[in-house]
């Protein structure tokens, strides 16, 4: 856009040369401050310098000339915000997507056919978003129960493909309902205190104590870290972005925005946010010209035979198990063999 700009403006008349100039430097300005792509728009509106707004949101300017006049419309994401506007979205029972009025029923027809069978085609046909989401719902509720009933109940468990063969519906139907009512139960607390090396209205730093675990094994239990950070912030949920193994202490960072959540797991899984460990090792360290130099391991580690909760460096060319790591190793002290 930066480059259209000055060929645009350079094609009207030399009478309008000084409000083009000023144009182009309120636009380069909102550029260098701006990527959203609508920042012509904004330009123009916080001008001092004649303009109208028409009845769908354009804005024109105009100049001595009669018959000179720029349009500039609305940035996409501009008019995607007023699509949300104007057209409510819908989150379908079964799997919880987001989908509008007019794909609705295609979605369920995809994903939970027996909710579409079961809304009927009379209701379908009205078009009454609030009697179909009722009743799509109510028929969402009654299979859940009977999923729970069939997967839950102590001495006659089924399986997710048991379930779904004795209800006559798909596998991934189970999985989603059973997944989506396992997080709607809240995390127990733990009133255990934590300590706290830093908060804000964001984000919550904590130090971790060793032999805890970060999260719980089930939702119904607690004794996890989470559970504790959950009872410090009064019942409050905050979320996980990185962890640490149980038998390791350190500094976990926990997210209370959701919105925030993936821009901070981004930074861990990209490597971009450093961690140092403090460690105990056993064994033969490489020796310099008169002590230990720095060294760096770049294997990818896989689970370990001995103890399937430990991780151990994977010598196996085809092991699709394995994940990429890479530590770089420095020494505060040693002792030396006798």
């Amino acid at each position: 856009m930066a480059h259209i700009l000055p060929r645009l403006i350079s094609s009207r008349s030399s009478t309008c040369a000084s409000s083009s100039s000023s144009l182009s430097k309120k636009v380069t300005k909102i550029i260098m401050s701006s990527s959203d792509g609508g920042f012509l728009k904004r330009a123009l509106s916080s001008g001092n310098d004649g303009g109208d707004d028409d009845a769908d949101g354009e804005r024109t300017t105009t100049n001595e000339e009669p018959n000179s006049k720029v349009t500039f419309r609305p940035s996409r994401r501009a008019s995607q915000k007023k699509n949300k506007r104007t057209h409510p979205s819908y989150f379908c029972p079964a799997c919880n997507a987001q989908c509008k009025a007019s794909v609705f029923r295609r979605h369920t027809q995809k994903c939970c056919p027996d909710i579409e069978s079961a809304v009927g085609k009379e209701t379908w046909m009205t078009e009454d978003m609030d009697l179909i989401m009722a009743k799509a719902q109510n028929h969402a509720n009654e299979m859940l129960e009977e999923m729970k009933r069939l997967a839950y109940t102590d001495g006659a468990r089924m399986s997710h493909a048991g379930v779904a063969q004795t209800l006559n519906v798909t596998e991934l139907r189970v999985k989603n309902a059973l997944r989506l009512h396992s997080k709607s139960i809240p995390l127990n607390n733990d009133t255990t205190p934590i300590e706290v090396i830093f908060e804000n209205e964001d984000i919550l730093v904590v130090n971790k104590p060793p032999y805890l675990r970060t999260h719980p094994i089930h939702r119904h239990t607690g004794t996890s870290l989470i559970n504790r950070c959950i009872s410090h912030l009064g019942g409050k949920e905050c979320y996980i972005v990185h962890r640490l193994d149980m038998d390791t202490s350190g500094v976990i960072l926990f997210v209370k925005n959701p919105l925030l959540t993936r821009g901070f797991a981004e930074q861990f899984m990209t490597r971009e946010a450093k961690k140092t460990y403090l460690a105990l090792c056993v064994g033969v360290l490489p020796l310099g010209k008169e002590e230990v130099q720095p060294f760096e391991v770049n294997a990818p580690i896989t689970r370990c035979d001995k103890c399937k909760e430990a991780r151990a460096v994977s010598f196996e060319i085809d092991d699709l198990e394995a994940k990429e790591s890479r530590t770089t190793f420095d020494f505060f002290s040693w002792k030396k063999k006798q």
